[in-house]
């Protein structure tokens, strides 16, 4: 238990750090990086599997982060695009409808590839290794949604 309050805090505040720097594209980039780290540690710490199923499952999660990370970089990018425009307090009726939109087409992308991901691990897992997982993945998708939307600005109405 003390290894997973340990992860997560270190998590949150990593992530905490991404918020408060997301101008910076550099430090952005080198504190996502970290996160990923620590989430492939964390998984690891916490899916215990025998070599067998280890073989099968890490190239499966190699390939679900890289899918996930796209919808990622493209959901930074719209923060970034959001963050630009509230500075320079140009967020219009038609703005904002434009970034509700790719908010949600990138919401459901990763709904429908963690859909998807489910079918493939569990084509070649454990149901139970499988359901771990992704109860891991929601957690910390979770916590670092939570650290970081509190310091997004709310639109000017």
């Amino acid at each position: 238990m003390k290894h997973i309050l340990l992860v997560v805090v270190l998590l949150i505040s990593l992530s905490g750090v991404t918020c408060g720097q997301q101008y910076n594209g550099v430090n952005f980039e080198v504190t996502r990086m970290n996160l990923e780290e620590n989430r492939h540690k964390f998984v690891e710490k916490n899916l215990t599997m025998t070599k067998e199923l280890s073989d099968d499952f890490w190239p499966l999660y190699k390939r679900y982060r890289t899918n996930v990370k796209i919808v990622d970089e493209k959901t930074i990018n719209l923060i970034k695009i959001y963050a630009e425009n509230y500075s320079q307090d140009t967020i219009t009726n038609e703005k904002a409808a434009q970034l509700m939109s790719e908010f949600m087409a990138l919401d459901k992308r990763r709904l429908t590839l963690k859909d998807q991901y489910i079918k493939i691990f569990s084509a070649k897992l454990p149901e139970k290794l499988v359901w771990r997982f992704f109860h891991i993945e929601s957690n910390l998708d979770t916590m670092i949604k939570n650290s970081y939307i509190n310091q997004i600005p709310m639109v000017n109405l």
